[in-house]
């Protein structure tokens, strides 16, 4: 109603209340308090305030929706109307860059975020198998494009098991139990990878977690995305939706399959590429589904039979969680908005 009868003076207050509000949350902010922020600036021609507004937003943990696509495209548009727009180039390629910044607009401080692509081996996949080998890659990336701006971490090590080698598993990865033997993960270095990541990415993201969060805590913390059902791999041409036939059929070459380190790297270079049907890089494709959901697992339970450990990219349900929790209060001040 405030909006409709161009009461924007008396609009603000309550949405600036509503930001303050959402921004609570744990699980992510609500984009619409910014959306009609920023549209009620844009009207009253205070494109420093729009932008202000939209780069708070970029600040904030949200979900990748299509309504937090819109307000990042919006934010390129009140950069261009501040004037802080230029055509440069970018692999040969015309690119608008940020005058301020100079760099590309996808690339400035507002998008850039920070992933983590991670692997595991493991003695099998049970609920009672250990992880015997981690592998990740951190990298810097843009939340507009997708694309992926610099490799800022890498880390491999492994572990001795407490328990046997299924040989389902060993046949996959070729680890024994003498490769292990003294082996001891650097818990320091992974949880700091983990702790910069704001994201964290596998392939059949499901097993992964299962490994890695009761090792790594903090881990379970994190949004996770997975590319084995971020993407429609086999609606796309590709026999399957398992790492190895992805890659054969994009050309990456692996120095060794199934080791943790030169399948996180493979994926990053994948997910990396454009993909020529949509004009976005499968990084971009990937994020724009929810993310996996709290608790979600994979494997076999204990007692019923396994499968070998190179099926290991071909089980787990995804899914996602989504919640926003906003004030009685604020909630009935904004009855007044629409």
């Amino acid at each position: 109603m405030l909006k409709r009868e161009g009461r924007h003076q008396d609009a603000i207050p309550i949405l600036s209340e509503w930001l303050d509000e959402t921004e609570k949350d744990p699980l992510g902010v609500s984009a619409w308090p910014y959306q009609q922020l920023a549209i009620i600036y844009r009207k009253l021609r205070d494109p420093a305030r729009e932008v202000e507004v939209l780069e708070r937003f970029a600040r904030q943990r949200h979900g990748p929706d299509a309504r937090s696509l819109k307000l990042f495209q919006r934010l390129v548009r009140a950069y261009e109307l501040q004037g802080e727009l230029e055509e440069g180039t970018l692999e040969d390629r015309p690119v608008p860059v940020h005058r301020s910044h100079g760099m590309p607009v996808d690339a400035v401080p507002s998008f850039r975020s920070t992933g983590l692509v991670v692997d595991v081996e493991t003695t099998g996949l049970s609920r009672e198998d250990e992880l015997i080998e981690f592998g990740g890659v951190l990298f810097s990336f843009s939340r507009l494009s997708g694309r992926v701006l610099s490799e800022l971490d890498r880390y491999q090590g492994m572990r001795e098991p407490g328990r046997p080698i299924h040989p389902g598993a060993a046949r996959a990865h070729g680890l024994t139990l003498g490769d292990l033997r003294g082996k001891a993960l650097d818990h320091s270095r992974i949880n700091a990878m983990i702790s910069e990541a704001e994201v964290l990415i596998a392939h059949n993201a499901s097993f992964d977690r299962r490994f890695i969060t009761p090792m790594f805590p903090s881990a379970e913390e994190k949004p996770w995305q997975c590319s084995m059902r971020g993407y429609p791999w086999t609606k796309r041409g590709y026999p399957s939706a398992k790492l190895d036939d992805i890659l054969r059929v994009a050309g990456i070459v692996r120095r060794r399959s199934h080791r943790a380190l030169d399948d996180a790297d493979a994926l990053l270079t994948l997910l990396a590429r454009q993909n020529e049907s949509s004009g976005r890089t499968y990084l971009a494709e990937v994020m724009s589904r929810p993310p996996l959901k709290a608790g979600t697992s994979s494997g076999a339970a204990p007692g019923r039979p396994q499968r070998s450990a190179s099926e290991k990219d071909t089980g787990g349900a995804g899914g996602c969680l989504t919640a926003v929790v906003v004030g009685v209060s604020i909630l009935g001040a904004l009855a007044v908005l629409v």
